[in-house]
């Protein structure tokens, strides 16, 4: 029972500097040739999401596919997600994503994937869905947090370093009880969970890393692993 929790990037030909977190991303299937799914759900299923997606993943060996419910699928939703190796969540708005899901039973069908061991992971907002709560700007572009699957009991900040509004604001969320003591990650870095247990902080710079912000708002730095390129 696999999560990856990424702060910032992946499988984005804007951001080729974090190109080793797609290796790593693959690492964490079995199979040398994974079956690897993007749900582009909180960009709307944007295609350009999807043509980044299938540029980054086109020299890599994987076989990359989409589940989009913007345009409704054909095939029955629960055999194709636990028919793949990997599932990979894109960023965007936290809270449609998960009304989607939750309108076509796909939260549901993503747990009994990561419960028979098909690894999860996903960046901003599809980092975000995993957790109890989390820090999101889905809210008219203003960060707020939200409640979200709480399969992990912690709650999550992505962004941590890439965005100036993060870390003050989630002072101000922890300090007046919206957020508790939180896991904020930086942009490229990454948070890897066994069952609900965070193992280790992986990253593709070595300033970037992950942090528990206590609910006293005191941060504590978590030492990563550092990708090479």
């Amino acid at each position: 029972m696999t999560i990856l929790a990424i702060g910032g990037g992946a499988f984005d030909t804007d951001q080729p500097h974090r190109a080793a977190l797609d290796k790593y991303i693959l690492s964490l299937s079995p199979n040398p040739n994974p079956k690897i799914c993007l749900i582009p759900t909180a960009s709307g299923d944007s295609l350009l999401r999807i043509a980044k997606f299938n540029k980054a993943t086109e020299p890599l060996p994987c076989q990359p596919t989409t589940c989009e419910l913007f345009r409704p699928p054909s095939r029955d939703l629960e055999d194709f997600i636990l028919s793949q190796d990997l599932i990979y969540v894109s960023g965007g708005s936290s809270y449609n994503m998960l009304a989607l899901w939750r309108a076509w039973n796909l939260d549901s069908i993503l747990k009994k994937a990561w419960q028979q061991g098909i690894p999860l992971t996903g960046t901003s907002a599809g980092a975000n869905c995993w957790f109890r709560r989390c820090s999101t700007d889905s809210f008219h572009g203003e960060l707020a947090a939200m409640d979200c699957l709480n399969w992990i009991s912690h709650d999550f900040c992505p962004h941590y370093d890439e965005e100036e509004a993060r870390r003050p604001t989630l002072q101000k969320l922890i300090k007046c009880g919206d957020l508790g003591r939180t896991l904020a990650c930086d942009g490229g870095a990454a948070c890897l969970f066994h069952g609900t247990e965070l193992q280790q902080v992986i990253t593709t710079h070595p300033l970037a890393t992950a942090y528990w912000v206590e609910e006293n708002g005191e941060e504590t730095p978590l030492e990563p692993k550092l990708l090479i390129p």
